[in-house]
């Protein structure tokens, strides 16, 4: 969500602190241009058990290293408020938002008829209003506050998940169309 490129596992002792026991064990996994969190989840779910197994093997022979605190960063808790769009952030913040927010709580926002989720989008070049459909290429995207986000994978109110393409072509949405908070009648 914060456009992190890499993250990883690592093993430490406890201590009466949050998280902030000694190490024992670290290792790094570049995180993918377009993965999103569940699916860098489930790869670090496989990393994790193989790092346990590794620092109990290992445990005897591991020296425990001090965790430097001023390098240290907080996850907080996600909440649903977290996946709604702000179309004057530039595309490339709201892409890593998308990313990050999927599987939960996902992001929305709001479209003439309801309310959309975005499961997939990336930045791509242009300009355009924030918040308002741009065509670009033969393509729809949407205005930020630098770039065009381009969503790849949608899913409109009480409906399954879908390709951009198919929505807008059930949608009629043209371009000039307007979403977010201030779209009226949604």
């Amino acid at each position: 969500m914060r456009g992190e490129h890499e993250t990883g596992i690592t093993t430490f002792q406890m201590d009466p602190g949050m998280d902030t026991g000694p190490m024992l064990l670290q290792r790094a996994t570049p995180i993918g241009a377009e993965e999103t969190a569940g699916e860098l989840a489930v790869r670090l779910a496989t990393l994790g058990a193989a790092v346990l197994l590794e620092t109990l093997d290992r445990l005897d022979t591991l020296t425990p290293r001090p965790q430097d605190a001023a390098a240290a960063t907080l996850a907080p808790r996600l909440r649903k408020e977290d996946g709604l769009l702000d179309w004057t952030e530039p595309a490339a913040s709201l892409a890593a938002r998308v990313r990050g927010l999927n599987p939960w709580p996902g992001v929305t926002t709001l479209v003439p008829g309801g309310r959309l989720l975005i499961w997939r989008a990336r930045a791509v070049p242009g300009r355009g209003e924030p918040g308002v459909l741009t065509s670009t290429d033969g393509r729809l995207a949407i205005g930020t506050g630098s770039e065009l986000l381009e969503p790849l994978e949608v899913q409109p109110e009480n409906r399954r998940p879908m390709a951009w393409d198919a929505y807008l072509r059930g949608a009629r949405l043209v371009p000039g169309a307007l979403l977010g908070a201030t779209v009226p009648g949604a």
